[in-house]
């Protein structure tokens, strides 16, 4: 099995045991250490987060096979593991669930049920080992300081990463949630690191009511921040190699359009008067429903050009988005042209509107909605304020397709 992020002939990257009694009492004096110090010194509270390992998981090979490691294969498998597949079987992803059906009513070792070869037991084992040894220094680190401590994954499987050990074997990947789960209760948040294209899957795979979504790397792309907060409860959103970002970039613009409404949007998710939308090439509307009101958004640019063709008119193609950074690790990254956004219901037929490149249509069963008004928002360094009333052309395109913009939508229904 070829090892990611190598090469031939490159120097050797040891691996160390998370199976290492020793390697854990090391780690756990230095984390301890780290959040006496932050006891000590963040008496504001600015730190409110851990992150106590960074992508954790065992590369190159689906399984430990040192001494210790292999001790622990030779060995029953866990009774809480055990009973958590007995009681909540569901909760688990169901070719999983089915290969560790055998080990619910067994005391056998891990060995005895699987042997070699099995890459969603190996997956399994590790999974415990990692969730264990992380989940043992949160533990730790909350004795001295309380504060809630989550793990980040890198995603597997994915495209030319199919196998554990080609994507680090036993992290947090969305198949091996329940055991990370079960075997680390001080662990808060489950996270994904999202560098794949299809984040709307992944994100919807970590977004649970046990494990609140939470995107601690991620790659600029500013659509997918309004996507997490508006579409899957997000508690945030970030950019790895923030300081990379070239001056004005686009993801910066989001944040400080999405900070400006903090309030609105907590309060939004809070009551689920929220819908976030990111639509992709292939995608010409989604619909939601909020306020009791059919909802459905369109790429306004295609609307736009087709409505204008018919009057004799072709515009031109637009033109490519400045890159989001500069001299950044992970190389060039184009701007986000999707239409992307949030909506939130603020009151009886009346909407804040918040992205780029989109309109609206609303609808009503039994009754008839018509605009009443749509009134400009524009950001300034106290936030939102209010600007013009839009009428006419300006109309065709709510939230501006080179810019992220706001709006307050009021409709009038007729019954």
């Amino acid at each position: 099995m070829e090892t990611p992020f190598s090469y031939k002939g490159s120097m050797p990257r040891p691996t160390l045991s998370v199976f290492s009694d020793e390697l854990f009492s090391a780690d756990k004096l230095a984390y301890c250490r780290l959040m006496a110090h932050l006891a000590e010194v963040d008496q504001q509270h600015t730190v409110i987060m851990v992150q106590v390992e960074n992508e954790v998981g065992l590369l190159g090979v689906g399984r430990d096979r040192s001494a210790a490691a292999q001790a622990s294969w030779e060995s029953p498998v866990p009774v809480p593991l055990r009973k958590a597949l007995a009681n909540n079987a569901d909760a688990f992803d169901p070719v999983v669930a089915e290969v560790l059906r055998p080990v619910i009513a067994s005391e056998a070792s891990w060995a005895q049920h699987f042997g070699d070869g099995n890459a969603v037991a190996d997956e399994t084992f590790m999974a415990w080992a990692f969730a264990t040894y992380v989940g043992g220094l949160a533990a730790a680190g909350k004795e001295i300081l309380e504060l809630p401590a989550f793990a980040n994954a890198w995603l597997g499987p994915q495209h030319g990463q199919d196998l554990p050990g080609n994507y680090p074997s036993g992290g947090p990947t969305a198949k091996m949630l329940p055991v990370w789960r079960t075997a680390a209760p001080a662990i808060d948040l489950l996270a994904p690191d999202i560098y794949v294209s299809n984040s709307a899957d992944v994100m919807a795979q970590y977004a649970s009511s046990e494990n609140p979504l939470f995107i601690p790397e991620a790659r600029f792309r500013a659509g997918d921040a309004f996507l997490a907060i508006g579409r899957f409860g997000g508690l945030g959103y970030q950019v790895f190699g923030l300081e990379d970002g070239r001056e004005g970039n686009q993801f910066g613009q989001a944040c400080r359009a999405i900070l400006a409404l903090t309030k609105e949007i907590v309060d939004a998710q809070r009551d689920s008067r929220i819908f976030g939308f990111a639509l992709e090439q292939d995608e010409d509307s989604v619909m939601t429903t909020l306020g009791g009101a059919s909802i459905t958004v369109r790429n306004s640019a295609k609307l736009y050009g087709a409505m204008l063709l018919d009057a004799g008119v072709i515009l031109p193609p637009p033109s490519e988005l400045p890159g989001e950074t500069e001299g950044a690790a992970h190389g060039h990254t184009p701007g986000d042209g999707r239409p992307f956004g949030l909506i939130l219901e603020t009151g009886p037929l009346e909407f804040l509107v918040i992205g780029q490149g989109a309109l609206f249509d609303f609808r009503k069963e039994d009754s008839e909605l018509e605009i009443d008004s749509v009134l400009e928002l524009r950001l300034t360094v106290e936030g939102w304020k209010d600007g013009r009333l839009l009428n006419g052309d300006e109309r065709l395109q709510v939230l501006q397709g080179d810019n992220i913009s706001a709006a307050r939508i009021k409709l009038l229904e007729f019954v």
